[in-house]
Order: structure tokens, then sequence, then C-alpha cells
């Protein structure tokens, strides 16, 4: 979107806020490519293509959108390396106790993104797996019961101790999965 900014600064105010319209929009499908979350992406950006024109200023959307969509086909160039689009199978452990097992409600699709701790940052030469969370506990560890319990309670498909910021992060990392 800085980059839509950036090479639109010289124009109108609408015309700017098209080109990161488009190149948010383009962003976003690219990113979530297939996934459920499209007719949101699109009908969102209607509804701002539609609030900018009632703005009354004239814009020329063909053009602003074309300069928006531009500005995030040099973002994907810059990314096409990084090894996100390098998807690798996933495959599920042994059948014991600490180890991901699909779950009833998984609709029988394995995790997503599998390919993640292999993505090279943007922001520097890191792979993602440089900054991964500590180890859950041990099975044999005295806390480790606790934490079953509550990724249970919260995990739960009707919970009703679950945040909705916790929601909206499970869906997030769950976006490909139906409803």
């Amino acid at each position: 979107m800085y980059n839509a900014v950036v090479k639109t600064k010289d124009e109108s105010l609408s015309y700017q806020q098209v080109a990161v319209s488009y190149a948010a929009h383009n962003a976003l499908t690219w990113l979530f490519h297939g996934a459920r979350w499209s007719p949101y992406v699109d009908n969102a950006l209607k509804t701002i293509q539609t609030a900018i024109l009632a703005s009354g200023d004239a814009v020329n959307i063909n053009e602003a959108g074309t300069a928006g969509q531009n500005a995030a086909n040099e973002i994907f160039a810059s990314r096409s390396t990084d090894g996100l689009d390098d998807f690798v199978d996933y495959t599920f452990g042994p059948e014991i106790s600490g180890v991901y097992q699909l779950t009833l409600s998984g609709y029988g699709l394995p995790p997503d993104g599998p390919q993640i701790p292999y993505v090279k940052l943007f922001s520097n030469s890191k792979l993602a797996s440089s900054y991964l969370a500590p180890l859950p506990p041990s099975v044999n560890d005295s806390s480790y019961e606790s934490y079953v319990t509550y990724s249970k309670v919260i995990g739960f498909a009707n919970s009703t101790t679950r945040t909705p910021d916790q929601t909206d992060i499970a869906l997030f990392w769950r976006e490909g999965a139906p409803r």
C-alpha cells in the first residue's frame, strides 16, 4: 500500500485512495487466494470505491486502479522468492500424546501453512522458524494437563470462554476451512 501512496503522491486524494484500495485488494487476494475471504475482500473494494466516488471528486477509477495494481505487483515480485508459495505436504506425527492429530472438527483438512517455517521474512533474511514460540510442556510435566484443558475449553466449537479476539485469530489461521 505504501508503494501505491508514493507512486500517486502528486494525484488527488480520491485517486490515491482508489490506488491504495486496489493495492490492498490485490495483496489480500494474492495472500489468501482461493480462501473463503475473497467475497469479503471484493465487497470491501466495491464499498470503498462507492464512498470515494460519492465524495464528488472526479477520478479515473481504471487509471487509479491500475496504479494500485502495479504497486501490488511490485510487492509480489519482491516476495517471489521468499518461499510463501512453496507449499509442502503436512505429515502427521505418530499417534501419541503431545503430537498433533486431526480433530473431529478439523473438517478432514491438515493444518494450514506447513511451509511457513521455511518462509524468508521480507523485513530480513531470517527464516520464520527463527521466531518460534517456546515448546509446550512435556506430557510428563505437572502443568501439561492444565494446558490441555485450556486448549479444550477455548477450542470447543461453542466455547463460552473464548474471547472474540481468540475466535478471530483462530479463523485467520484456519482461513481456508469451511465454517
